[in-house]
């Protein structure tokens, strides 16, 4: 009974950690204090999004943007636009120009409303990053576990 119970409790570990490890090599989440702020990005050599204008939602602290790299050659974007209470969703997947080469540093170029910023990101520490708007500059943090939003 006592093997069963222990076999019960490493099954379930095992699951919480396969569900925390999603399909993205590297996920970037636009979260708070966005409002009508003008961004771009980009990831190494490719442009993946270009003068795209968001917004915040105050009550949770999301801008509804997240920028997920499935793969070498592939992101997908999630962008969610409320005008007037009525919201339309985009999900669209863009194949990248150039290989992203992800062993350990990768370069994010930011652009927020034409003020330029570059950060250098150790995957190892973390494969989902955060932006928030801090004044007229991107704030970035980083964790190994998806952001939750309420």
């Amino acid at each position: 009974m006592k093997k069963i119970i222990l076999l019960i409790i490493i099954f379930c570990s095992i699951s919480i950690i396969s569900a925390q490890n999603t399909d993205n090599i590297l996920k970037i989440s636009f979260n708070d204090f966005f409002d009508k702020d003008t961004i771009s990005l980009g990831i190494n050599r490719n442009k993946i999004i270009n003068g795209l204008v968001i917004t915040s939602r105050k009550s949770i602290g999301f801008a509804d943007l997240d920028v997920t790299v499935t793969d070498c050659n592939k992101v997908k974007i999630y962008n969610k636009l409320i005008v007037s209470g009525q919201s339309t969703v985009s999900n669209k997947e863009i194949k990248l120009k150039y290989t992203l080469k992800l062993k350990s540093k990768v370069n994010i170029f930011l652009t927020l409303n034409g003020e330029k910023q570059k950060f250098v990101i150790d995957v190892k520490k973390g494969k989902y990053i955060g932006l928030n708007k801090n004044k007229d500059r991107f704030e970035l943090s980083q964790s190994q576990y998806p952001f939750e939003y309420d």
